[in-house]
């Protein structure tokens, strides 16, 4: 009987070294993924980072390059706006010669109307 409990007590034992062996090496493989999974959280938080630099970075470029083609557009619209006003000034001052020109023409006119009843008169007298 004490034979078998002794052989019993070394087949407990044994087993026992088995599991702790066992454990150990499970315990070494989950620490190992562990790290694993610590170290690639780390380059996913680090690859998170830099797209949220390069979208933060993408925007301010954005935004300048908005604002420049705001005013390069407020200076187009004040240029048209000058161009627009000298055109419309020309345009006032070409009424005005061709309006000048209308009336020296219509004042010509009258003369000649003046001048040319005088003639018809001054025959009309020369034949009676």
């Amino acid at each position: 009987v004490q034979g078998q409990l002794r052989a019993a007590d070394m087949a407990a034992k044994m087993r026992e070294g088995q599991l702790k062996k066992a454990i150990e090496e499970k315990e070494e493989t989950l620490h190992s993924q562990l790290e694993e999974s610590a170290s690639a959280t780390a380059e996913l938080q680090a690859s998170l980072e830099s797209a949220v630099q390069q979208r933060s970075a993408a925007m301010a470029a954005s935004e300048v390059q908005r604002a420049e083609l705001a005013g390069s557009l407020e200076a187009a619209q004040r240029e048209l706006a000058t161009v627009q006003a000298g055109v419309q000034q020309e345009e006032a001052q070409h009424r005005g010669a061709l309006a000048a020109l209308e009336l020296e023409l219509a004042e010509i006119k009258n003369k000649l109307e003046v001048a040319v009843e005088a003639e018809h008169r001054s025959m009309q007298g020369v034949k009676k």
